[in-house]
């Protein structure tokens, strides 16, 4: 049954529609009437929300609009009050307001991002887009530093097992559900220092919340994130890696882990918080078992269908099989992809990292985030001097090994993307990752000299990527190139990128080099 099922009727609101449609979710109805949606807030109190009184809902209407502004200011309108007249209710109605509502821009629902997962438009472009727009919002939103302890943190993770522990056996069997909440019982006590670590790196911020496809839009172009979490500051005060880690599940949820792994290899080129891996697969499995609850709680809702019921007992049971997949074992390895500028190894890498759900470190990128410089600062190219001096290069070298430990101790493939032009940088990174126990390999790209120059002067005019080299910059690097020996060539897979590549192919003689030594 619809509350206010009055609103249904065009006549109740203040501008012309032709017709209306409901939506519901466990917390919210939303009333879509062509030109605008009314989302109006459900009077329930589940413990971590409280929508009991008109005021609390009125308050949080107006919290959501705030901070909703940050990333959607174009889509959030205001709070409009709803009257009642008799049996019928009125938004923007005279009288006194007996509800209130948000008053949101309404857009096509065809251009939601998880209606364009489910038909297959969701593109590369959109989500490097994404990637690109959600870490400048975490880079610039407040800090949060006192919700990032591992008391705060704990409470909401425990408490999904405490609401969802009597749908044993309905939606989830009770081996997993234990497997589960004994692992992130126990991440929670031994990884005590992490989570202070965490906070001392400003990690914690005021974040969206609820970053899933559903709440991600593309329209006409604009890339439109919006129903951030208003109603409990512990749910949106939280590790940036949290929210990355909410929408990585959901797009592993939805079968695109391919597009996943871009997103977070675009976010960490951006950020640099590789030490955040360490967080990722807790929080993964602290986002399924959210969006398990939340499909938990549908099965109690009088105001869905037995079929929608269904539908949300299966969503139920394959994001707690989901949680459950995160707990596997890895054995990570390290590759190295070596080539001068315009080799296609930035290509190559990203791929390569698709294929192994890998994280790929650039030494651009590196360079420029030891040299404190922002990702898209030009700096100077200048051989041998600058940010490109012997020093730096040692350092950025350094960097790299660095983030590579990161992201083999989160148990993923480590791929490193730089030029590797001199044979100590190489046999330093074979060295550090014996002493890891790590597979190691090396993956060199070639190209004919007209190609590279084509390829570097298209991304000179284009001007966006991170990397400042130019073609002469390039001619250097192959003049000091030092041979890979004999030795090298035990680890090394060499690929023409002028031509096309078996992407299948190269993973599996990647993955045979380096597991061979």
């Amino acid at each position: 049954m619809i509350r206010y099922r009055s609103l249904m009727n065009p006549a109740a609101y203040p501008h012309p529609v032709r017709e209306v449609r409901h939506l519901a979710t466990h917390i919210s109805d939303v009333f879509l009437t062509g030109p605008f949606a009314y989302k109006i807030k459900k009077p329930v109190d589940l413990k971590f929300l409280d929508f009991s009184t008109l005021e609390k809902r009125r308050h949080f209407c107006e919290r959501e609009v705030i901070l909703n502004s940050r990333l959607a200011p174009e889509i959030y309108l205001g709070v409009v009050p709803i009257t009642r007249d008799g049996e019928d209710y009125h938004v923007e109605g005279k009288g006194e307001p007996v509800e209130y509502a948000v008053k949101m821009v309404q857009f096509g629902q065809e251009g939601l991002l998880d209606a364009m997962a489910g038909r297959g438009a969701l593109s590369r472009e959109i989500i490097l887009r994404l990637a690109d727009q959600t870490a400048r919002f975490h880079l610039t939103v407040d800090r949060a530093d006192a919700f990032g302890t591992p008391e705060v943190v704990g409470e909401n993770v425990l408490r999904n097992f405490e609401q969802t522990a009597k749908y044993q056996g309905l939606v989830v069997s009770p081996l997993r559900f234990s497997r589960l909440k004994d692992y992130s019982e126990d991440f929670l006590k031994r990884k005590t220092s992490l989570f202070h670590q965490r906070i001392k790196r400003d990690a914690i911020r005021v974040c969206h919340g609820d970053l899933h496809l559903q709440n991600i839009c593309l329209d006409h172009g604009r890339l439109i994130i919006f129903d951030c979490i208003e109603f409990n500051e512990a749910l949106n005060h939280i590790d940036v890696m949290s929210e990355v880690a909410f929408l990585l599940m959901d797009m592993d949820h939805r079968g695109h882990s391919g597009l996943g792994n871009r997103f977070l290899n675009a976010y960490l080129e951006k950020t640099q918080d590789y030490e955040g891996l360490a967080m990722l697969d807790f929080y993964l499995i602290y986002r399924a078992c959210v969006r398990a609850k939340v499909a938990c709680f549908l099965l109690e809702d009088p105001d869905i269908t037995e079929e929608e019921k269904k539908a949300a007992k299966e969503r139920a049971s394959a994001y707690f099989e989901l949680a459950g997949n995160y707990l596997g074992d890895h054995r990570p390895g390290l590759i190295l992809i070596s080539g001068v500028s315009g080799s296609g190894k930035s290509t190559v890498a990203a791929d390569l990292a698709e294929e192994l759900g890998g994280v790929m470190a650039r030494s651009d990128a590196v360079r420029k985030s030891i040299a404190e410089l922002g990702h898209e600062a030009q700096a100077s190219a200048d051989y041998g001097r600058g940010i490109y001096s012997q020093e730096m290069t040692a350092r950025t070298y350094d960097g790299l090994l660095e983030r590579a430990g990161a992201v083999i101790a989160s148990g993923r493939w480590a791929i490193l993307d730089a030029t590797y032009a001199q044979r100590q940088h190489r046999l330093s990174a074979r060295s550090w990752a014996e002493k890891q126990g790590a597979p190691f390999g090396i993956l060199y790209c070639t190209a004919p000299l007209s190609v590279l120059e084509t390829r570097l002067a298209q991304r000179t005019a284009a001007g966006t990527d991170v990397s400042d080299a130019d073609i002469e910059i390039m001619r250097r690097q192959l003049a000091v190139f030092e041979p890979f020996d004999r030795e090298e060539a035990e680890y090394l897979v060499q690929v023409d990128t002028e031509k096309r590549w078996d992407r299948e192919a190269l993973v599996k003689a990647c993955r045979k080099r380096a597991s061979s030594h």
